[in-house]
């Protein structure tokens, strides 16, 4: 600086300014510098560390002050306190940043100028959010804990109800009705005479799964829209052994339980137990005429 003139001022990045010859004065206020600056040479410029970070400069011309408005946020390659808020996000992060804050400025309390009020409320403020952040972490444990039990207690009943409905849907004696104001399916009603007989379904197969679910799939095997698919299955008794020929003989009829009616080639069993050896065959339905049942198909077969 020569007379109160600042000559031969770096180039800033940015295409902000360029400096090269007589700057008087400066009113841009956030700029990058891409360049260290080395040395300022004249009265009444402050300068931060190795010029990296300027947190104010004060440029005179013949002893009249000329202000450079704003602050340096960022000098390239650093980062500034200013340029980013100082308080973790983190809520636990936080609290320990408070409760470090806390000790030093209550061991430095008088040369930073607080007051025992102020002290007092920042050690209240403290005590706020660890109260807030040890309730939070309690009320989400209960939250999954509540979540788990719900599922838990869901899947107890939904076994319990469906066993229930196989059982009542056996009963002949039961009336549409009923079984309506129960929620559960109605029996298919009978046709008109001289409906066109089903053929029985084809490919049928069988796939368990861990979480007690199993999925039937068949093919309709050219039987038109509006045919209903029957479901049956058959367990072996607790302690007897049942291969795909015992299934077939007349002493198996009567042990082969319906499960559901539905329109679709596709079903899956819910409420199973995993490992529980289970026999499925499938019959089509149009009015009051039935195909022969399909092929058997087992899960966890012997």
């Amino acid at each position: 600086m020569r007379d109160g003139v600042c000559v031969g001022a770096a180039v800033f990045a940015g295409g902000v300014f360029a400096a090269e010859g007589t700057l008087n004065k400066v009113e841009g206020t956030l700029f990058t510098v891409s360049a260290a600056l080395q040395t300022v040479k004249g009265d009444a410029v402050s300068v931060s560390a190795n010029s990296r970070k300027i947190s104010l400069a004060l440029a005179y011309r013949n002893a009249a002050p000329v202000p450079i408005l704003g602050i340096l946020q960022h000098a390239e390659g650093d980062e500034t306190m200013i340029a980013k808020d100082f308080l973790p996000t983190n809520d636990e992060k936080f609290a320990a940043w408070l409760n470090n804050y806390i000790t030093v400025a209550t061991g430095n309390q008088q040369q930073l100028g607080l007051t025992d009020a102020d002290m007092l409320a920042d050690n209240q403020h403290l005590a706020n959010v660890l109260q807030t952040i040890n309730t939070a972490k309690t009320a989400a444990a209960a939250s999954k804990a509540a979540s788990k039990a719900k599922a838990t207690n869901r899947t107890t009943a939904a076994a319990a109800v469906r066993a229930q409905s196989k059982r009542i849907q056996l009963q002949p004696n039961v009336p549409d009705n009923l079984l309506l104001e129960l929620g559960l399916p109605v029996r298919q009603k009978p046709g008109t005479p001289g409906t066109v007989a089903p053929v029985r379904p084809a490919t049928v197969s069988a796939n368990p799964h861990a979480s007690g679910t199993n999925t039937i799939k068949w093919k309709n095997n050219g039987n038109k829209p509006g045919t209903i698919y029957v479901v049956q299955a058959l367990t072996p008794a607790p302690g007897t052994k049942m291969t795909l020929a015992d299934v077939h003989l007349p002493a198996a009829a009567n042990a082969w339980n319906y499960v559901t009616s539905i329109s679709s080639t596709r079903f899956l069993h819910d409420g199973c137990t995993p490992g529980q050896t289970m026999y499925y065959r499938i019959i089509a339905q149009r009015g009051t005429k039935a195909s022969v049942p399909s092929d058997t198909v087992v899960v966890y077969g012997p």
